[in-house]
């Protein structure tokens, strides 16, 4: 259409011209050439307006994971024409999908095509993969507890070393936890920022790239990001984490998992790099063991992360770690994937696609990583 425009534009014009050298001897021709001095900035205007770009609006939540709270997509900023989305990817949403009039609730997890069209002119499809809050809790269900005091103590894990363990004395006490133990959340920050979901949506973590820091997410406070339960099976959306303590039975086999979730809302433009993770089980008996899980980056803020969950039980036990349950499920190529037993007190590289350490910016990116282990009474 803008093409038949131009030669309408330039045929008017031509037209204009040649009237002007016979005007004076055919006067009628004036009214017909005031008319083209009129069209021909109107059709001008036009065509400036089609063809400027159509910018794509603001998408509300940027980083694509629904909540309870907030459980529908939103936009901002559509300056003109009609916005079309469309569950189908492999079609113009223009042509094939819904006509965006308020906000909507996606029913499913994954990618939504986005088209706007003004008058005939389209924009190009882009597209946001979409969590509704329901499929990530009838998924891996409920944790309870809330965020525990932040631990004091960094427990000594350096790159690189053989074997990395928490120090466990044995604990006569009755306490739970008793308040001699070092557990709890922590980072080499000593306490990093934290982010509600409508900080991110609205830019306020920036360029910076960071790791479990969001107070509302899918788990509640990702700060808490280590929880256990005992492994009676999967039962979806009514396996219940528990993210501070967990009593325990000897005998019974317990699941440990750790939520790992790149903050930023960037995907590959947001990739942390050379992401590892490990779990730390003391090899000390007691009436309380706790055990932590851990997060490093080279290009993250902070660095490392930890966080920890409290086994308890009236008689003293140890836990034994059950080789090749160390599992990681996410939405990439990995998911699904057994990982190496050295995960238990040493670092082991993590990934989406590959085991490479890079981990994109988003929901969609995040995944859990699970070890079991049995409680054995001494």
């Amino acid at each position: 259409m803008t093409i038949i425009l131009l030669v309408l534009i330039a045929a008017v014009s031509i037209a204009n011209v040649v009237m002007q050298r016979y005007k004076d001897n055919y006067p009628k021709l004036n009214r017909i050439i005031v008319a083209a001095d009129v069209a021909l900035p109107i059709l001008t205007l036009i065509v400036a307006i089609i063809s400027l770009p159509i910018d794509e609006p603001s998408i509300l939540p940027v980083d694509g994971m629904l909540t309870e709270e907030y459980p529908c997509v939103s936009f901002e900023n559509i300056t003109r024409g009609e916005l079309y989305y469309s569950y189908d990817t492999h079609t113009q949403p223009c042509d094939s999908g819904t006509k965006y009039t308020v906000p909507f609730e996606p029913d499913k997890e994954g990618s939504i095509a986005y088209q706007i069209k003004f008058l005939w002119n389209r924009s190009k499809v882009w597209y946001q993969y979409m969590t509704p809050a329901a499929v990530s809790r009838d998924r891996y269900g409920e944790q309870s507890g809330v965020l525990s005091d932040k631990s004091s103590n960094l427990p000594d894990v350096n790159e690189g070393t053989e074997t990395s363990k928490i120090s466990q004395s044995y604990m006569e006490s009755e306490d739970n936890p008793p308040n001699n133990i070092t557990w709890g959340w922590g980072d080499t920050e000593n306490g990093r920022e934290d982010y509600t979901v409508d900080d991110i949506n609205h830019g306020l973590l920036g360029d910076k790239i960071t790791f479990d820091s969001i107070t509302d997410s899918v788990i509640g406070d990702e700060r808490n990001f280590v929880a256990a339960r005992i492994d009676d099976g999967n039962h979806g959306k009514d396996n219940v984490w528990s993210a501070n303590r967990i009593e325990v039975a000897p005998g019974n086999d317990y699941i440990i998992r750790l939520y790992v979730h790149n903050n930023s809302p960037k995907g590959y433009d947001g990739a942390a790099h050379n992401v590892k993770a490990q779990f730390m089980i003391p090899e000390e008996s007691g009436r309380t063991i706790v055990a932590h899980g851990m997060i490093c980056s080279d290009n993250a803020v902070p660095d490392r992360y930890w966080d920890s969950v409290v086994f308890t039980c009236q008689d003293k036990f140890h836990l034994e770690y059950i080789p090749d349950s160390a599992l990681i499920e996410s939405n990439g190529s990995v998911g699904g994937t057994t990982l190496s037993d050295t995960i238990v007190n040493n670092w082991v590289t993590m990934g989406y696609n590959a085991l490479d350490g890079d981990i994109p910016g988003c929901y969609q990116y995040a995944f859990y990583l699970s070890i079991k282990v049995r409680v054995v009474a001494d």
